[in-house]
């Protein structure tokens, strides 16, 4: 992983995914996730396939485009679920008021 989460950073994430009904592992069906922290999938322009970063790799061609991304495992089969890192941020600089109340409008 590049780096941890901060704690504002972990509180961000668990407000945005309080928004949504349970957070279940596709594959072994628990509920129990594990940040990993932050990272960055890459991808290029001549490429159709996005990848995790690689630090000491060399490549000739047009420049990466990086898309941070949040990882979660899953603490029982350690499934691992990525989420767009920027895109919660936006939501979250929206207010934590209107999240956490639209949470609440989304358990009803």
């Amino acid at each position: 992983m590049d780096r941890p989460l901060t704690g504002e950073e972990a509180f961000a994430l668990q407000t945005h995914l309080h928004r949504f009904k349970g957070h279940t592992c596709p594959v072994c069906g628990t509920k129990t996730w594990i940040t990993a922290g932050l990272s960055s999938l890459t991808y290029r322009d001549d490429e159709p396939t996005v990848s995790f970063r690689t630090f000491n790799t060399y490549r000739v061609g047009p420049p990466e485009r990086t898309i941070p991304v949040v990882v979660l495992v899953c603490g029982t089969c350690f499934y691992v679920r990525q989420f767009a890192w920027q895109a919660i941020l936006n939501v979250i600089q929206q207010g934590y008021a209107n999240v956490i109340a639209d949470a609440e409008t989304t358990k009803r």
